[in-house]
């Protein structure tokens, strides 16, 4: 089972790698009439044109340039990133709406915002939805929809202190996130009957990382079970080393104190509650733990 969740590891830095390098080549082809260009963000778009008919009949013409364009941001800061995005906006706010709404639907949101890409750049998206929600060219309706995705990305982010929430065991006894101590906290938002979970659940048992974490008692796992119906969560059975909980008060979902967009959806914390991995993906963490345990020993 290390064995498994090592490779997957393994693919998801090797699929990351692939992508980068993949794009940079198609960017570098694109602009190898002027290789100066290829590694000035800020004129990756002076070419391009966006006023093009063909553009506005078939709007997935654009989608391999922002790709490429995107790929091309991992090798700048996010200050550089930041400022790079905002002027791509810039230009694409000013064109057809129908090539506005593939591009933010189809490309932003699907490869940056969702919890299923591999390449998701919350940071990124974060900087897109920013400026649609002040550009005059986004309808009421969708502004509010990217408001509510901006509230859902800087909710517990990396380095604040996690929302805290009160839960009760299935031993029936009640606790908050706050008083729980430890040197790393695990949550493990999930449930039971969900494919994905079962397969995280597993990983988590079976883990080194984890239940060497576990025995030396750095580690601690709040497996939250956030949904209503308790009947689920009450059959099921968890590890007896983890704090198998369900939400009391429904406030996780009703108050929106995590971005659940996903299930299973995994936090680390510090001692002091603070964020060290938001929303991860298991494997990452189990590295981060991997490298934190050696380190201690």
């Amino acid at each position: 089972m290390q064995n498994k969740h090592n490779k997957i590891f393994i693919f998801r830095r090797v699929f990351k790698a692939v992508f980068i390098l993949s794009v940079f080549f198609i960017t570098s082809c694109q602009h190898d009439s002027d290789k100066k260009r290829n590694n000035k963000i800020e004129t990756y778009w002076t070419d391009f044109d966006f006023k093009n008919k063909k553009l506005i009949e078939h709007p997935e013409l654009i989608k391999q340039p922002v790709l490429s364009f995107l790929g091309l941001l991992n090798q700048y800061s996010q200050q550089e990133s930041k400022h790079a995005l905002e002027s791509f906006m810039g230009h694409l706010l000013t064109v057809d709406t129908s090539i506005v709404k593939f591009t933010v639907d189809e490309v932003f949101e699907k490869f940056l915002y969702r919890a299923e890409s591999p390449i998701r750049n919350e940071n990124y998206y974060l900087s897109v939805v920013d400026c649609l929600i002040k550009s005059d060219r986004i309808s009421p309706l969708d502004k509010d929809r990217f408001e509510f995705q901006k509230k859902m990305i800087t909710l517990n982010l990396v380095g604040n202190v996690a929302n805290n929430f009160r839960y009760i065991t299935n031993e029936g006894k009640y606790g908050e996130l706050a008083d729980i101590e430890a040197t790393y906290l695990l949550i493990y938002f999930n449930n039971p009957d969900c494919h994905e979970c079962k397969r995280v659940k597993g990983l988590l048992e079976n883990s080194d990382e984890i239940n060497y974490g576990l025995q030396t008692k750095q580690l601690v796992i709040l497996s939250v079970y956030p949904d209503s119906d308790m009947s689920t969560w009450k059959k099921t059975i968890y590890p007896v080393e983890w704090i198998s909980s369900y939400d009391v008060d429904q406030s996780i979902v009703n108050n929106s104190l995590y971005d659940l967009r996903a299930i299973p959806c995994l936090y680390l914390l510090d001692k002091d509650k603070r964020v060290l991995i938001k929303d991860g993906v298991l494997e990452d963490i189990l590295y981060f733990l991997d490298i934190k345990f050696k380190h201690r020993n």
